[in-house]
């Protein structure tokens, strides 16, 4: 999937916009604060319908106005093209693909899959387990409507557990009982797709690490993902009884793939225990690197690749290797304040998008 050009409406810093992308190598050069993160933003928003940046979507809207609008022009390896549109008003958001109103963001998304990597991701290592899991979810979610739907109808159970649980810390009524026991069912119905496909991708994601440490010099050292389960996909519903009484406590539920994490290792250590700051701003790349492939594998369409500020934090040859060494059906967007550490071969074959600010 590739962009081929943007139009921004009272997005961010950006009263009126338009621009061009190239299908290969896209650079957005130009001093701090003139909105480069936020045109790459734009494109990621487009793809996934929220930032990868905020969860606030009201944030987006620029300050002086009510409203944000975003349109994009994409093409397929098979040559379909898609306009989709992005309209949002404070209140609610409007999504379209080729004019036609898109009324569930589960039917959309995959559409366009779009992955971000930023010099801000090391937070996937430091942040809590729920920024983990987000990332991984969102992961998912572009390469298995069956994920989207579980996960979808996972949180809405859970909602109605905790809430029934809060009631029945009051109203010990043998009808909520029942009911408890009916949302036991479906809760755990749907955990067993969650977890299923979360052993399956990660699987995957650590074969395509393998393949990539032993076949490509840019990575130096072999990073595999742990998933760290919270409970076994057949032994929920079990578990949801015996937690009953310590749920009943608190008011919500304990256990169950809302409380797993995913623990990245270098060398068979956690690297936030034990790797040096080069290693995990490296294992973030990788895992970005790897996330580019499996959605290839799974979907046989390269994501758009968004590169915000990553080149300050690699040396010169490691950022030169990880563009040359991209796969040239990858449509790359790349944010920097200069053109200095980047090869001259690179930048003949690049579109320029220089930002003076005031836009």
């Amino acid at each position: 999937m590739k962009i081929n050009n943007i139009s921004l409406e009272n997005f961010r810093c950006y009263s009126a916009y338009r621009c061009s992308f190239n299908d290969k190598i896209n650079v957005i050069i130009g001093r701090n604060a003139v909105g480069k993160t936020s045109l790459a933003e734009a494109v990621y928003v487009l793809g996934m319908c929220k930032s990868a940046r905020i969860s606030d979507d009201y944030a987006l809207i620029n300050h002086k106005k009510k409203h944000f609008f975003l349109e994009g022009e994409f093409c397929s390896s098979t040559m379909n093209k898609y306009k989709i549109s992005i309209g949002y008003d404070g209140a609610k958001k409007v999504v379209k693909k080729n004019q036609t109103l898109i009324k569930k963001m589960s039917d959309y998304i995959g559409v366009v899959d779009v992955v971000w990597f930023s010099a801000n991701d090391l937070f996937l290592l430091f942040g809590n387990p729920q920024n983990r899991r987000a990332n991984f979810d969102r992961i998912m979610c572009q390469i298995s409507k069956v994920y989207v739907g579980a996960l979808s109808n996972y949180k809405k159970f859970l909602k109605e557990r905790n809430a029934l649980l809060k009631r029945l810390i009051f109203e010990n009524r043998n009808e909520d009982r029942i009911l408890l026991e009916s949302i036991n069912e479906m809760l755990a119905e749907e955990a067993k797709k969650i977890i299923k496909i979360r052993y399956k991708t990660i699987n995957k994601i650590n074969e395509i690490l393998r393949k990539m440490y032993d076949n490509n010099s840019i990575i130096k050292e072999l990073l595999k993902i742990e998933y760290c389960i919270n409970v076994g996909e057949n032994e929920y519903l079990d578990v949801l009884k015996t937690t009953l009484d310590d749920d009943l406590k608190h008011g919500n539920t304990s256990k169950g793939p809302h409380k797993d994490d995913y623990i990245f290792i270098i060398n068979n250590k956690n690297i936030v225990e034990s790797g040096s700051q080069g290693q995990q701003r490296n294992a973030i790349l990788n895992m970005k690197l790897a996330e580019v492939e499996l959605i290839y594998e799974v979907k046989k369409e390269y994501p758009i690749l968004i590169l915000d500020d990553v080149f300050s934090e690699l040396d010169k040859t490691r950022k030169n290797m990880l563009i040359n060494q991209m796969p040239n059906d990858v449509q790359i967007i790349i944010t920097a304040t200069s053109l200095a550490e980047i090869d001259n071969n690179i930048i003949n074959n690049s579109n320029i998008i220089s930002l003076e600010g005031d836009n």
